[in-house]
């Protein structure tokens, strides 16, 4: 039985779109109904603005750009490193940025992690740092590693979905658009269909 990795890569490509976009239909459909209910027992008052969604606010607040991937050598073994640029775009300073990295291959899926950027020093207001998420190269297929090891302009897709943010500012409500329950959920869902159609 062969199992079809572009069916898998197009799916978990799809899923992650879709968890983001469900979290934004459930707050809004949760904004509606707070809406109606204080029109309905009061006539008088203004209806309320309409609320961002989660993905809205995380994107107004942060930009997460991969920049590149780069190998080297820690304590005598390939490591991989996504390199990666976070622009801070709002007016607070920034205490965790969380989001999930898919990386592909052509069709291939090659990865799928979690990166927690958890600043020592929050990262201020309009400004951005330069950070590098990295795995061992054993980790990885032994076919994936050839790929990496052999080749000289690897294409990679690197795709980010947006997670939480949580601000220095404690008062401030942390942003939270996909969690790592909804992600591992979502995933079972696609393996378990994946098995269906072989």
């Amino acid at each position: 039985m062969k199992f079809n990795k572009s069916f898998l890569t197009v799916g978990i490509l799809a899923a992650t779109m879709t968890l983001a976009a469900c979290h934004d239909d459930k707050a809004q459909d949760t904004a509606s109904t707070q809406n109606q209910t204080q029109s309905a027992a009061s006539t008088t008052t203004t209806p309320a603005k309409a609320e961002v969604s989660p993905l809205t606010q995380f994107n107004q607040t942060v930009q997460i750009q991969p920049v590149s991937y780069t190998l080297s050598k820690k304590d005598g073994k390939e490591m991989l490193a996504y390199n990666y640029t976070i622009v801070n775009k709002s007016s607070e300073s920034l205490k965790t940025v969380k989001w999930y990295g898919i990386v592909t291959l052509g069709k291939n899926l090659i990865d799928i992690f979690s990166v927690p950027v958890n600043f020592e020093k929050a990262l201020p207001a309009h400004s951005q740092i330069s950070i590098a998420f990295s795995k061992p190269l054993a980790s990885y297929t032994p076919t994936v590693q050839k790929e990496f090891l052999n080749s000289k302009n690897l294409q990679l897709n690197l795709t980010t979905v947006a997670g939480e943010i949580a601000f220095a500012n404690t008062q401030t409500q942390p942003i939270v658009v996909t969690t790592d329950k909804a992600v591992q959920d979502e995933l079972k869902a696609i393996f378990a269909q994946a098995q269906k159609t072989k």
